[in-house]
């Protein structure tokens, strides 16, 4: 019975879990990671962890000519490598320029982090709940409880 209940509550944990594309391209070595394509979303769609709560798409230049598209789960946080709350979206120094993006919703990382019309550069995104949690957390346990309950009668 606890070995049932556990294989429900993973799962359960699985499917609140955020999911984002994941990947990096150095310099163009992998096309697909600049311009995600449809036919692409899946295979480079990644699991985030429990506390990874946006996805982000980066690109960065650096003043020797190198680049760089990393897309991935993040936790927005202060002075985060790849979520910063306290960086603006693009940045410009003498060793680098770096473009950045963020979201909220599975697979959603697909935007061009160069493009500041596009969604991310008009506002500022505010730490709350991630939008794809259709089950909150009390619901997990109302949930866990319940199937307890069902698994002490079996």
């Amino acid at each position: 019975k606890l070995l049932i209940f556990l294989l429900i509550f993973q799962g359960l944990q699985s499917v609140l879990a955020l999911k984002c594309i994941g990947c990096l391209s150095n310099d163009g070595d992998n096309p697909a990671c600049k311009s995600v394509l449809m036919d692409d979303m899946e295979k480079l769609s990644v699991q985030c962890s429990e506390e990874q709560d946006r996805c982000f798409a980066s690109y960065i230049k650096t003043a020797d000519g190198k680049t760089q598209y990393n897309r991935n789960c993040c936790k927005w946080k202060k002075d985060s490598a790849d979520c910063p709350s306290n960086r603006p979206f693009h940045e410009k120094t003498e060793n680098y320029e770096i473009w950045r993006k963020y979201c909220k919703d599975d697979d959603c990382n697909t935007m061009d982090p160069e493009d500041l019309r596009d969604e991310g550069a008009d506002f500022v995104i505010v730490p709350g709940k991630p939008s794809h949690a259709h089950i909150t957390g009390s619901s997990v346990w109302l949930t866990v409880a319940m199937i307890s309950m069902f698994l002490a009668r079996m």
